[in-house]
């Protein structure tokens, strides 16, 4: 159960920092980070 949370925790940060990271990018508009960001949206 313990391990069950841990990997519930670990996939919400996870997600946050992809989030972020996309938001990030747009606000930017750089390419390269934009090619960052098309990579991490195919995974």
């Amino acid at each position: 159960m313990r391990r069950f949370l841990n990997l519930i925790f670990y996939f919400l940060i996870l997600h946050l920092v992809l989030v972020g990271d996309s938001f990030a990018q747009k606000l930017r508009g750089d390419r390269t980070f934009r090619k960052v960001g098309i990579h991490n949206g195919n995974l």
